[in-house]
């Protein structure tokens, strides 16, 4: 296997209200290196969850509203990350961290709303 593979169990702590007893939850983290290798393993997991910027997952996931099984981290496979611009427009990887697109020059120059609004996210 060329991912990364870690158990987590202290990341998964969750106050029960009724016992106030803190209950540690089991939670794999796994990077997968290609998008197949993402995919099959979230294919084979159901309750397993994407994480790319991870913000509303994690803020979900600390509230107990989600409690995925696995966290699946794509942030580490290079066809999901970077900027093209051609004659067909504008092509975001969906795993580009934010900061590369405020510092792309040239999308700021022909899509400044977009460069601006990734500051809101």
């Amino acid at each position: 296997m060329d991912h990364i593979r870690y158990q987590v169990s202290a990341l998964g702590c969750q106050l029960m209200a009724e016992s106030r007893q803190l209950k540690m939850l089991a939670i794999r983290y796994e990077a997968p290196r290609s998008v197949a290798e993402a995919v099959r393993l979230i294919a084979a997991d159901p309750t397993a969850r994407v994480l790319a910027g991870g913000t509303d997952l994690l803020v979900q996931f600390k509230a107990g509203a989600r409690l995925p099984s696995a966290f699946v981290d794509v942030k580490r496979i290079p066809e999901l990350i970077g900027v093209a611009i051609d004659a067909g427009g504008l092509h975001l990887g969906a795993a580009t961290p934010a900061a590369v697109l405020t510092e792309h020059v040239e999308l700021r120059r022909l899509w400044p709303g977009l460069a601006e609004a990734v500051h809101l996210i």
